[in-house]
C-alpha cells in the first residue's frame, strides 16, 4: 500500500520538497469497510510536495509524517482504516498522541 512503499523507499526520496520549500502539508486517507474502499484526499501528498505554498515549520514544530492504521470487526466484516499526514507539529506532537487507538510510525520529513 502507500505508506509501506513511502517508507520502504525513503521518506526523503518521496516527500522530500526542495530545499526552502517548506512543509508539504497534507492528508491523504483509505477506508475499507469490508465490502468496498474510500478514498479522501487522494494524491495531495505528491500535490503539496509540488506546491509553492508549503508553509516553513515554527521554531517549536517540526516536519513530521504520520501514518496511522486501524482494523477492527464488525460484524461479518472486517474493516481497516489507514491514515496517511504530513504537517507541522509540537516536538512532543506524536502519531500515538494524535491517534491514540491506531498502530502508528512517524518519521521527520526534511525540507
Amino acid at each position: 500500500d502507500l505508506c509501506s512503499s513511502l517508507l520502504s523507499s525513503g521518506i526523503n526520496a518521496e516527500y522530500g520538497a526542495v530545499q526552502g520549500d517548506g512543509c508539504p502539508v497534507c492528508r491523504e486517507s483509505s477506508n475499507f469497510n469490508g465490502k468496498y474502499t474510500r478514498r479522501y484526499g487522494q494524491g495531495s501528498c505528491a500535490r503539496a510536495r509540488r506546491s509553492r505554498y508549503n508553509r516553513p515549520c515554527n521554531d517549536w514544530e517540526e516536519c513530521k509524517m504520520f501514518s496511522a492504521s486501524y482494523s477492527f470487526q464488525s460484524g461479518y466484516y472486517f474493516s481497516f482504516i489507514q491514515i496517511t499526514e504530513i504537517g507541522c507539529f509540537g516536538r512532543y506532537e506524536t502519531c500515538s498522541s494524535k491517534y491514540p487507538t491506531f498502530s502508528c510510525s512517524e518519521s521527520r520529513v526534511w525540507y
